[in-house]
């Protein structure tokens, strides 16, 4: 696409306009999500074309205009897991788009690490906050340390003084029963994580809400708690299975964790999808392509980080903000395409 782009090579405000056929007032108000003001056919245009072009805002002068530092902090409970670090890309690539930067610390959920970085933001006085590492009653001392700074939570639900942008994690679990159920598993193990963690906990309580709702006493959901490593998907199903007659049903709370549990399974001669009803959850990439290709509960988390990175730049210049919960879709493969009268049959 061939632009009137400055004789310096940078992509201008005007370069962005002439391509998307509008003028540069609407350019600087569809990047800024200014939906009000822009329809959002325009917005998408305007955010595609910005893209194409490689369009980048002159920070230094937007900051001298609106007397903000255009950087948003992110805190996040580890960069190294794949649905954080496509949460991240996510917010960075919202953020880049509208002008602002976004950085990033990792807490490990560890309070005084939170706290820490919190005060590194402040010295680098953010323009808001996305919090994508909270746990369930856990303080957020944001309002004391800054004031009336825009927060915004991401990914897990936050404290209820903030608003969310986050998937329906409860439907999510609801999917993963309604599947098993359908199938015929009654005797359902969760490998589950402390429930502290708010994504998690509404996962596993959706999936035993649908069990109790149709099956009541006569379905069977038993939750081991685990981590959300491989190791620790390997090390509890493994323990399920020294315990007694397996499972027919196993729900691990992320692909992780059933990958783990997979390798557990095929050490004791178990086939995820011929012995044992596998399912994960995030739909992680590899997810497809493992041996006994994984099902999974997809949630689109680079769309959640720009949500929400937009959602946080709308409160910060103004605007009201509408967060609907992304809805999640379980992605059937091999691991969970098993009925349990089968299973049954085989082993009796």
């Amino acid at each position: 696409m061939k632009t009137g782009s400055s004789r310096s090579g940078a992509v201008t405000l005007a370069d962005v306009a002439a391509a998307a056929g509008v003028d540069r007032s609407t350019v600087s108000r569809a990047l800024r999500d200014e939906a009000h003001r822009v329809s959002p056919a325009t917005i998408a245009r305007v955010h595609a074309v910005a893209a194409e072009l490689g369009y980048r805002p002159h920070h230094a002068a937007a900051t001298l205009r609106s007397g903000h530092s255009r950087m948003l902090g992110v805190l996040v409970p580890t960069i190294t897991d794949a649905a954080m670090a496509a949460l991240f890309a996510g917010i960075e690539d919202a953020a880049r788009v509208a002008g602002y930067l976004a950085v990033v610390t990792s807490t490990g959920s560890d309070d005084a690490v939170r706290l820490g970085a919190l005060e590194t933001y402040r010295g680098r006085s953010v323009d808001g906050l996305l919090l994508a590492d909270s746990l369930i009653g856990q303080p957020c001392p944001v309002n004391g340390m800054f004031g009336r700074l825009p927060v915004v939570s991401v990914f897990r639900q936050g404290p209820p003084d903030h608003p969310s942008v986050v998937a329906d994690e409860y439907a999510g679990g609801q999917a993963v029963a309604e599947h098993l159920l359908d199938q015929g598993h009654r005797d359902i193990v969760v490998l589950g994580t402390p429930d502290r963690i708010p994504t998690f906990h509404d996962r596993i309580a959706g999936l035993c809400d649908g069990v109790h709702t149709r099956l009541g006493a006569a379905g069977s959901v038993r939750v081991v708690r685990t981590g959300l490593q491989v190791d620790d998907g390997y090390a509890a199903m493994s323990r399920v299975l020294a315990e007694g007659p397996p499972p027919t049903g196993v729900f691990a709370i992320n692909d992780y964790s059933a990958i783990g549990a997979a390798h557990a399974l095929l050490e004791h001669d178990l086939t995820p999808g011929a012995d044992v009803a596998l399912v994960g959850y995030n739909d992680d990439p590899i997810a497809a392509h493992l041996p006994v290709p994984l099902s999974s509960v997809r949630i689109d988390v680079g769309e959640l980080g720009r949500r929400g990175a937009r959602a946080l730049i709308g409160m910060i210049e103004g605007r009201t903000v509408d967060l609907p919960p992304l809805p999640p879709r379980l992605v059937v493969r091999a691991s969970s395409l098993v009925a349990a009268e089968d299973i049954r049959r085989r082993v009796g």
